[in-house]
């Protein structure tokens, strides 16, 4: 029939809002994993964080008849932990966190549990919590300057006790 439509039936999407915090030691490769999930680039170059750099990022979840749109705000944490006015602003009103550690350096895994994982719990209380391991390599360039890279990444869920 000339003129027919096709009506389908489509639920509205669904909106959420989430800060997430990136959270751990410098160096441990936060800021290029930020910057590959949000911009889909790397860079093997080392830039500290300084204060809290805040990126954001829409996905949509599910299938499209119950699809959510999530809009996150990403919370790029500097690691060093003389700041703790800075990181304690940021934690606040967490709805996640993602801790990342070198994996090839002990000391920086145990300071997720010395330090990190207490903060946020005192300060964001049970959030949900991802661990995830980075490893760094080197390699010379060609003026003989040394280049760290994050290479892979291995994560875990962590539940406080």
């Amino acid at each position: 029939m000339k003129g027919h439509r096709r009506w389908r039936t489509h639920m509205a999407s669904e909106s959420m809002k989430a800060k997430i915090v990136l959270l751990g030691d410098g160096g441990v490769g936060k800021t290029s994993l930020i910057r590959r999930f949000v911009v889909d680039q790397y860079s093997d170059e080392y830039i500290t964080t300084i204060g809290t750099k805040v990126s954001k990022r829409s996905l949509s979840l599910g299938h499209p008849a119950a699809e959510v749109e999530m809009a996150m705000q990403i919370w790029d944490v500097l690691g060093q932990k003389g700041y703790s006015g800075v990181q304690e602003t940021a934690m606040k009103g967490a709805q996640g966190v993602l801790m990342v550690y070198d994996a090839t350096a002990e000391e920086s895994r145990r300071s997720l549990e010395d330090y990190w994982m207490p903060a946020v719990w005192r300060l964001a209380g049970r959030v949900p919590m991802v661990i995830a391991g980075t490893r760094r390599t080197s390699s010379r360039t060609g003026s003989g300057q040394k280049t760290t890279s994050t290479s892979s990444v291995r994560s875990t869920r962590v539940r406080p006790s």
